[in-house]
């Protein structure tokens, strides 16, 4: 119901009807002319991104599930997006247009599975840089008024699953600086403190009413020490 169903085209094989707009009607119809004329020219390097996906992981044999892992890649490149010299995981379109850190720092768990193992630990890092004065990192960027229970969790959850696979790997001094290392130390200390004295009771940090939660959380430390 919140999809905008303004009209409907009926069109056959040998017809193309084209889209642009503007808040300038005759910069809309330039747009849309130069899409027109050159549809053939920009839809080659798009044909050449799909098929390169596709054919990303040749080691699956089964049709359907390739078909699936093709999609699932073509959605995680779909929504992240580079602005600001920064990159970030959308929630989901066409209703969220905004990174909301649980999610994008789950999401990161794709990037993390295909070895862009710098790409998300940059996503991350930029997550880090917002810890609150409760411990937490916002629920969603710019803030919003609803707090997030477990972004901070995920995120450092996340960055742990780069360090193990770059472990494996014996990577870790291709992606993590000694100052890297270091920062993350003292971010993951500080979250920790902040949230043990703002949130613990009994021993056990609770979330307020109304803050956004995974109903199952995973738990982990990260072995900075290594």
């Amino acid at each position: 119901m919140y999809v905008f169903r303004a009209l409907r085209f009926h069109v056959d094989g040998r017809k193309e009807v084209v889209f642009s707009f503007s808040d300038n009607k005759n910069e809309a119809i330039k747009q849309a002319n130069h899409l027109y004329t050159n549809f053939r020219y920009i839809q080659n390097p798009q044909k050449h991104y799909i098929e390169n996906i596709c054919e990303h992981d040749l080691k699956i044999k089964d049709k359907e599930v390739k078909m699936a892992y093709a999609c699932a890649l073509n959605s995680l490149d779909s929504l992240t997006v580079s602005a600001n010299d920064k990159e970030t995981i959308h929630a989901g379109l066409p209703w969220f247009f905004q990174p909301w850190s649980r999610d994008e720092a789950i999401s990161v768990q794709g990037l993390i599975a295909t070895e862009r193992y710098e790409q998300a630990k940059n996503i991350l890092s930029e997550e880090l840089k917002h810890i609150l004065s409760d411990g937490r990192i916002p629920n969603i960027f710019p803030r919003s008024r609803t707090g997030s229970a477990d972004g901070i969790g995920w995120a450092f959850r996340s960055m742990y699953s780069i360090f193990s696979e770059l472990l494996k790997a014996k990577k870790v001094n291709q992606v993590f600086t000694q100052k890297d290392i270091i920062s993350l130390k003292k971010k993951l200390e500080k979250s920790i403190k902040r949230m043990m004295k703002t949130y613990a009771r009994s021993g056990l940090i609770k979330n307020r009413p109304l803050d956004r939660k995974s109903t199952r959380l995973n738990s982990s430390h990260i072995p900075l020490s290594r």
